[in-house]
């Protein structure tokens, strides 16, 4: 893991040595030195990296695939994720898997997990961008509404 601080400085100063712009490839080519400070935050490995890419590229495409789902009005009907990733309990392990959502809507406790998730997605929005305040003040109610509606009188989504 690298320090936050030292990623910061390394950025900074690529960003200057690249007239005030950063992209993928020049933190990729400045991290490739054994002794560069952001080597180890990378796979050198080929093999290893590119199975990893490979896995990226199989969650894209899961999360990519949609299933219809009617409408009240035929035109337009509602596209919606055919599977979620949800952590399940597998014997004395929990592990995180891609759900069909018919099986999250058919099961409460992955449907709360489901929620839970989407609350805690929409919190980090509104961390990502808290300078914007109008953006963070529509999402902070998007996310409010959806733990309380979802909550039961036990139990809350966000898990408070």
């Amino acid at each position: 893991m690298i320090p936050a601080q030292l990623a910061g400085e390394t950025f900074d100063g690529l960003q200057r040595d690249n007239g005030g712009r950063l992209t993928a490839r020049i933190v990729v080519d400045a991290a490739r030195p054994s002794a560069a400070p952001l080597h180890s935050a990378f796979e050198w490995d080929d093999a290893r990296a590119a199975e990893l890419q490979r896995e990226w590229q199989a969650r894209h495409l899961l999360s990519a695939i949609r299933v219809v789902r009617p409408s009240s009005d035929p035109q337009t009907p509602t596209l919606i994720h055919a599977f979620v990733n949800l952590e399940e309990s597998r014997g004395a392990d929990i592990e995180r898997g891609y759900i069909p959502i018919a099986r999250v809507y058919a099961e409460p406790d992955l449907l709360r997990q489901a929620i839970a998730r989407a609350a805690a997605e929409l919190r980090s929005f509104e961390n990502r961008y808290a300078e914007f305040e109008a953006i963070v003040s529509a999402v902070k109610v998007a996310r409010e509404r959806i733990e309380h509606s979802y909550a039961g009188p036990e139990q809350s989504v966000a898990g408070g």
